[in-house]
């Protein structure tokens, strides 16, 4: 039986979220953003379990779960819904839908993996692929000279995040995605990344008010940040970056090679975390 868990959602911070915490646990994850995708990666990946969300763009979680259930080859497939719903009635109609369980939103990571695992059978559960990444202390998280650390990156273009996605994982780390401060806060969080790199220009919470909101946060406020830029090239936004406590400024563009030597050596210093810019 295959240890992979399909995920239908289509909020980009709750799909990473679920998707980081799976992999984690040692479970191959496949994607879908809407109810057609998803029932087509259903058919052609016979899914260990499929979580999917009830509030979808054209066809809803109550449809997909109808046409799961009506397949000879997916019905025995465990099926969670994950909703925002919590009213009096959600948990009766879920059910009565087809689902085989639900996971109400906002995810609480500590129990995410417990509450999957409850619907797969012993004998087919995942072994971890790491130490829980939301429990473990700050003495035994990995440091900077260990791949396989955690970068939150955030940034409002995508085409920025998909370049910083691929040359971080293509150095050896897991990868979590923000649009905006307010969605990273909410991510760094649940994951505790050891490393957030953060733009500034972004809608709702910037990169300024989101480093804010990291150094006053008991959990956080040790994580190395390095703030990046294109546009924010003045003295002063340097100045307002190391008042904030970030621990490094880069301006792009940047090579890819000297970004991940800066990375490195912040990770490196984070016992002591320095300021410092890149022209």
């Amino acid at each position: 039986m295959p240890m992979q868990i399909l995920v239908i959602e289509d909020n980009p911070a709750n799909l990473d979220l679920m998707s980081y915490l799976l992999t984690a646990y040692g479970y191959d994850v496949v994607t879908a953003t809407n109810g057609s995708d998803g029932l087509a990666q259903a058919r052609r990946e016979r899914p260990l379990l499929i979580l999917c969300d009830i509030q979808l763009p054209g066809m809803d979680g109550y449809a997909i779960v109808k046409q799961l259930k009506g397949d000879a080859e997916l019905r025995t497939c465990p099926v969670l819904a994950v909703t925002a719903f919590a009213m009096v009635g959600d948990r009766e109609r879920i059910h009565g839908a087809g689902f085989d369980g639900y996971i109400s939103k906002p995810i609480n990571p500590e129990t995410f993996t417990q509450q999957i695992e409850a619907h797969i059978a012993p004998a087919a559960r995942a072994t971890p692929r790491t130490r829980d990444p939301v429990s473990e202390s700050d003495n035994t998280r990995p440091r900077g000279d260990d791949k396989k650390m955690t970068v939150l990156v955030v940034d409002n273009s995508a085409a920025d995040r998909e370049l910083l996605r691929g040359l971080l994982e293509g150095s050896g780390y897991s990868v979590v995605l923000a649009r905006d401060g307010a969605e990273a806060l909410w991510l760094a969080q649940a994951v505790r990344p050891n490393l957030i790199i953060s733009d500034i220009d972004m809608p709702n919470v910037d990169g300024f008010a989101f480093l804010r909101s990291v150094r006053i946060d008991p959990q956080l406020q040790v994580t190395p940040f390095i703030m990046i830029s294109a546009t924010a090239t003045e003295a002063t936004h340097m100045v307002t970056a190391r008042e904030l406590g970030a621990n490094r400024f880069i301006v792009r563009p940047i090579e890819p090679s000297e970004l991940l030597t800066g990375i490195e050596d912040v990770l490196k210093q984070s016992q002591s975390p320095t300021l410092s810019t890149h022209p």
